[in-house]
């Protein structure tokens, strides 16, 4: 049940949703609203990219990812 609760709450910490990934492929720099959507965005994944996560889960976090990825 640890692990299981370890997992989702790596995967929440790390896990880009689809709507941020959808602005920054498609960046709209031509407007407000996309300029808006593209800095969201990048605050999302930089957040993502800067988690802290001790070294020892390293093994763990692959499966998260390995796991969302199939979902």
């Amino acid at each position: 049940m640890y692990a299981v609760c370890v997992c989702v709450a790596l995967k929440n910490l790390l896990d880009l949703d689809h709507m941020h990934m959808r602005a920054l492929l498609e960046a709209d720099l031509a407007s407000a609203k996309g300029i808006q959507e593209c800095t969201r965005a990048a605050n999302a994944l930089l957040r993502c990219m800067s988690a802290e996560i001790h070294p020892c889960t390293s093994v763990l976090v692959v499966s998260v990812v390995n796991i969302s990825q199939q979902l």
